[in-house]
């Protein structure tokens, strides 16, 4: 079994090592942000976990890889350098960096590359992975429940803060990305029809950055974390908080509420 005091170690020193060497308030600021959202992850997994305790027994090593996943799955954030590049992950892979601290840690191959590919667009993408490949069953089996634990627990945080602490989730990336203010995005609502991911390249309006959250729902991998979703109302208090913009027309707001509910009813 892992410390998770030991990983908490690991994330705190690497934060202050990246912060004592930074002149960038900005950065510091947002790495800031990524220390809460951490621990914020490993109370959602926590929430995760109670609902899938009432249907699933789970293996006590299993669920302590899992939280050091939580707890270490964004420590490369805090060597990005550019505050712009922070937002569009030009500078390198933070997922990548993540990967590379915890393997010279020690940490065992499974939390490894759950935590490489927790970011990847694609969960596919793991399955050309010749570390993975080579494998035994079982070892791939835990490596696939961390990588989608990981991913719905760190979506999951992310589609809850943004209903909780909306003011700043907005401005923060505004002031990244230099959106606007607008309607949605015409592709951003046929992605929606389709329930897929929304696009980050896609992505120029306050609203659309929202909706773009919001098409999380379509990369859940467990029926729990909808209950997690249904417990805070976040999909309607999401929905309520897009009708009420005065920049996205009534045609955006109803396809966006009959490819969810269509989505709901699947």
């Amino acid at each position: 079994m892992y410390s998770l005091t030991q990983a908490t170690k690991l994330l705190l020193d690497s934060h202050d090592l990246w912060i004592n060497s930074s002149n960038s308030q900005r950065i510091i600021k947002y790495n800031v942000h990524k220390v809460r959202h951490t621990f914020c992850v490993l109370e959602t997994w926590r929430n995760l976990l109670i609902k899938i305790k009432e249907n699933t027994i789970l293996d006590p090593e299993l669920v302590n890889k899992a939280e050091v996943c939580f707890m270490l799955h964004d420590v490369g954030r805090f060597f990005q350098n550019d505050w712009i590049e922070v937002f569009e992950n030009k500078d390198y892979d933070h997922w990548d960096k993540s990967y590379e601290i915890v393997k010279k840690s020690n940490y065992s191959l499974d939390i490894c590359l759950a935590i490489k590919y927790h970011n990847k667009f694609t969960i596919n993408w793991i399955f050309e992975e010749i570390q993975y490949l080579e494998m035994n069953d079982f070892e791939k089996q835990d490596t696939i429940f961390l990588l989608n634990i990981l991913k719905d627990a760190d979506k999951l945080q992310n589609m809850i803060y943004s209903i909780f602490d909306s003011d700043s989730y907005f401005i923060t990336d505004k002031t990244a990305r230099n959106i606007k203010e607008g309607d949605i995005t015409k592709e951003n609502l046929v992605d929606i029809q389709k329930h897929k991911l929304i696009n980050r390249a896609n992505v120029n309006t306050f609203w659309d950055y929202y909706l773009a959250t919001i098409s999380f729902i379509f990369d859940l991998n467990f029926k729990e974390s909808f209950r997690v979703l249904d417990f805070y109302w976040y999909i309607y208090k999401s929905l309520d908080k897009i009708e009420k913009s005065p920049w996205v027309s009534k045609e955006s707001m109803e396809i966006i509420r009959k490819s969810i509910e269509s989505f709901k009813k699947s």
